[in-house]
């Protein structure tokens, strides 16, 4: 029963820390196709996927391990918060010393904004890091309000320096770095985090041995990143170089509309990934997951097939003036979101019992799928290439993690319920793309029956939380079977 409760609790909490970040954001997005061109929009996209690139890169990945030792290890918690501070510092200065690349033809013109991506770059990468510590700490309530007013910051600035100023890309990098420069302070000052880091000057044996522990969780996790960055944003850099970057700007904005599943999906994510990580060593953790997936499976499914219903609705009021024409991709990328929210869940397996390579091996083939046929098609259907290469990319992950996870633990799949919820996803995405007549109500027919699928899928859960004890119980054949 606790293990359900708390993640509850922690749902509740990440709720309000979602709502208060993606939302907020989420509704900047008419303000900016409104006020910013395709080429504009398509260089402040540049940025951001650059970013997200160099934040593991260079960092290593240790506010990613810090989070996962401090929970296991409290006792050496500061040694853990220093470690991860020191490398982000350093993260910075590499950061400066590479800008010059930037001036590369395929980055569509980030070179002349190269101290504004910097600073981007460092505020977003220490935001990143204090989070984290902020998880491992407990410190849930305190990301809400960081979140929250990040977000208000980021919305406030970028409406001044947008709209009112008219700083076009300047504006929008400023925003972006005042946001996660306010969400910074809130950690340090109000999360008293600044007490946890101690900076010492010469050797430490303990430090290197902790160090040492922290690279090899943290490792294999960077190419992952860079994998999992390949397979969702390198076509960026195909999409500028076979198409230019105002096409850039428009994919960029389709993509906007759909991280509104994603903004659904991280509320469970940040807490599944707590609550994972705290039951992992406990008894019955097999069927935790299996539950935990079946719900999961459940809600995006659902959420992600009424997206598509109303997407050109969403589209005509969030995409200003041209960008609307990028509406036909939204639901494709929908999709996308879709399979890669069940790729994370997997994904926790393989952290939770620190089996992090195998992270890197399913992304990479991932990414290779994704690269080529971006590449191959771009030519013959334009941006609808990448869209179905995300799609597609992110499906062979899931395989092949659904495959792999097996030799972790059980988690039963209804491998029927999740055919038969693909292809109906499948055939609303077709029939919006090939504009097939009465395409609507061959939708809504779709999603009620997908909603019927998804009722008979959880019903067996639903059944037994309705139980007098709330808790659904641990099937008795799962006894014995690998790690339950």
């Amino acid at each position: 029963m606790g293990k359900y409760k708390a993640l509850m609790v922690n749902l509740g909490l990440f709720a309000l820390n979602t709502v208060a970040t993606r939302l907020i954001v989420f509704f900047l997005v008419p303000l900016y196709t409104y006020y910013l061109s395709a080429e504009e929009f398509g260089i402040t996209d540049m940025a951001t996927t650059v970013r997200m690139l160099l934040i593991p890169l260079v960092t290593l990945s240790t506010a990613d391990a810090a989070l996962r030792f401090i929970i296991d290890d409290s006792k050496n918690t500061e040694r853990y918060v220093s470690i991860a501070f020191l490398a982000t510092t350093l993260s910075s200065i590499v950061a400066f010393c590479i800008l010059p690349l930037l001036d590369l033809n395929f980055f569509g013109g980030l070179g002349h904004y190269k101290l504004q991506f910097l600073l981007v770059y460092a505020s977003g990468a220490f935001q990143t890091y204090f989070s984290n510590i902020a998880r491992g700490l407990n410190q849930i309530k305190l990301m809400t309000w960081s979140s929250l007013f990040s977000s208000l910051v980021t919305s406030g600035t970028a409406a001044i320096f947008i709209a009112i100023l008219h700083y076009g890309v300047n504006g929008y990098l400023y925003s972006m770095s005042a946001g996660s420069i306010v969400g910074c302070l809130i950690y340090l000052i109000a999360g008293r985090q600044f007490a946890y880091i101690r900076i010492k000057v010469g050797y430490r044996s303990k430090d290197a041995l902790l160090f040492r522990k922290m690279c090899l969780y943290a490792v294999p996790l960077i190419p992952n990143s860079l994998f999992w960055w390949m397979g969702t944003s390198i076509n960026r850099f195909f999409i500028t170089g076979m198409m230019g970057i105002g096409a850039t700007g428009l994919f960029a904005a389709a993509t906007k509309l759909p991280n509104l599943i994603d903004a659904v999906y991280q509320i469970f994510q940040q807490a599944w990934t707590l609550s994972a990580f705290q039951e992992y060593r406990k008894s019955g953790i097999g069927h935790f997951f299996t539950v935990i997936y079946t719900l999961l499976q459940a809600v995006m499914s659902s959420g992600t097939s009424a997206f598509i219903i109303l997407s050109s609705w969403l589209a005509s009021f969030m995409l200003q003036k041209d960008f609307f024409n990028g509406w036909t991709l939204m639901p494709i990328l929908a999709v996308a979101v879709y399979f890669n929210a069940l790729n994370a869940f997997y994904g926790s397996v393989f952290t939770s019992s620190m089996k992090t390579r195998t992270l890197m091996s399913t992304t990479a083939i991932g990414a290779i799928v994704c690269v080529g046929i971006t590449w191959a098609f771009i030519p013959s259907i334009g941006l609808f290439a990448p869209c179905i290469a995300m799609v597609a990319s992110n499906a062979v992950v899931l395989v092949q993690r659904m495959i792999r996870s097996t030799t972790i633990m059980r988690i039963d799949v209804n491998l029927p319920i999740l055919i038969a919820t693909i292809l109906l996803l499948a055939a609303q995405c077709t029939t919006i793309s090939l504009k097939v007549p009465r395409y609507m109500v061959i939708n809504v027919a779709a999603f009620a029956i997908l909603c019927g699928v998804q009722l008979i899928s959880i019903f067996p859960i639903v059944k037994q939380i309705l139980q007098k004890d709330g808790v659904p119980r641990h099937p008795p054949r799962h006894a014995g079977q690998q790690v339950e």
